[in-house]
């Protein structure tokens, strides 16, 4: 994985000895060390500090039968004190191993590694300058609610930012579709989110049948029960009420929104919203 097991090492022995913060095998087995070795670093809390096993294979493993990919893992910490040594490892395998060898997402966002990052800054000094939050965390941090369900087989992804915008992304060339407000992007998808289609559509579990008629009310969060023809059919009504935004003969002034995202959002860059919106319906019930 390209990995420097000393540097890791010197990270843990902080976290440890510095912090007070114990840690032990991948079991989480009181008495017991993290083991960095040259084929995996394995380290968990210790005892009822423990929760989920931090495990990074430094030869990657074959590929099991249930995996898409080989070698990849995850670790769960539920905020126990040894996720300062996990936020701080992944803080360092991102920044200065090899960035080819290994990607690193989180369900957490940039300020939940504010704290690793200083720990691993701290601990290893010579990387300081280049030791930095996972940038995909980074990325991820760009988006907020209301959260919009598009299909990546219609060649559009519809994204809140953190900006105060709204960005439709045309997966083929690159190009963003800039809305200047949330509102003004929640009501384009108000607009364009019933489609009503010829036929009606059923979808069969055996012998149970759910005849979901003919009407989406909503092709942006849609309900009930789906098959690979009816997200198809929602995927070809995403793209058609999509592809128009970026399509001169439709929208003449394209050329003026066309406008990228932020790359990354950096924890305390953007305020955070005052109120969270679950949907783009609820986010026009409330600036109504």
């Amino acid at each position: 994985m390209g990995a420097d097991p000393r540097g890791l090492r010197g990270a843990a022995k902080d976290v440890q000895h510095v912090q007070g913060i114990p840690l032990a095998n991948g079991n989480g087995d009181l008495g017991t060390s993290p083991e960095v070795t040259d084929q995996k670093i394995w380290f968990n809390g210790a005892g009822d500090d423990s929760h989920e096993t931090f495990c990074l294979n430094r030869v990657r493993p074959p590929r099991e039968s249930w995996q898409s990919s080989r070698g990849g893992d995850f670790c769960k910490t539920a905020r126990k004190p040894y996720d300062l040594a996990v936020t701080a490892a992944l803080c360092y395998l991102a920044s200065v191993t090899d960035p080819i060898s290994h990607t690193v997402s989180s369900d957490g966002h940039g300020r939940d590694f504010l704290d690793g990052l200083a720990e691993t800054r701290r601990a290893l000094p010579r990387y300081a300058n280049i030791l930095d939050i996972p940038r995909g965390i980074l990325q991820r941090d760009r988006w907020c609610m209301p959260w919009v369900s598009c299909r990546e087989e219609s060649g559009f992804d519809v994204k809140f930012c953190v900006d105060g915008k709204g960005y439709i992304e045309h997966l083929e060339t690159g190009d963003w579709y800039c809305f200047e407000t949330h509102l003004a992007l929640a009501q384009f998808l108000d607009k364009t989110k019933e489609v009503k289609f010829p036929r009606r559509h059923k979808v069969r579990f055996g012998a149970y049948v759910d005849d979901v008629g003919n009407v989406e009310p909503n092709i942006y969060n849609a309900y009930g029960s789906f098959d690979a023809a009816r997200h198809k059919r929602i995927a070809t009504a995403q793209a058609f009420a999509l592809a128009p935004l970026f399509d001169s003969r439709y929208t003449p002034d394209v050329a003026n929104h066309l406008q990228k995202p932020p790359a990354y959002v950096r924890p305390g860059e953007m305020p955070e919203p005052a109120t969270r919106h679950y949907s783009f319906d609820e986010l026009l019930k409330a600036l109504a």
